[in-house]
């Protein structure tokens, strides 16, 4: 799963480099088994790119605490507020 993906061009030099480690393996006559690739969404305001990421890559998971902090208005450190 890719990290901190914020839109489509930010799976590109990540496929770039999973072709080049790929590249190596079977240069090396690794056995080649079928990969998922995923990227995670931190951003709850990317988390509207889904329908672009979907095209490039497997599967896509949303950071949730993100997005509840966002939705709740708080923060890691007003999460612990009683009236939240």
């Amino acid at each position: 799963m890719y990290p901190m993906i914020s839109g489509p061009g930010g799976t590109r030099p990540r496929h770039a480099l999973l072709a080049e480690a790929k590249a190596e393996l079977k240069a090396k006559g690794q056995p080649r088994r079928k990969d998922s690739v995923g990227a995670m969404i931190e951003n709850p305001q990317r988390a509207i790119a889904g329908d672009l990421l979907a095209g490039r890559c497997d599967f896509f998971s949303i950071g949730t605490n993100d997005l509840i902090h966002t939705c709740s208005r708080s923060t890691a450190a007003t999460a612990a507020s009683p009236h939240l």
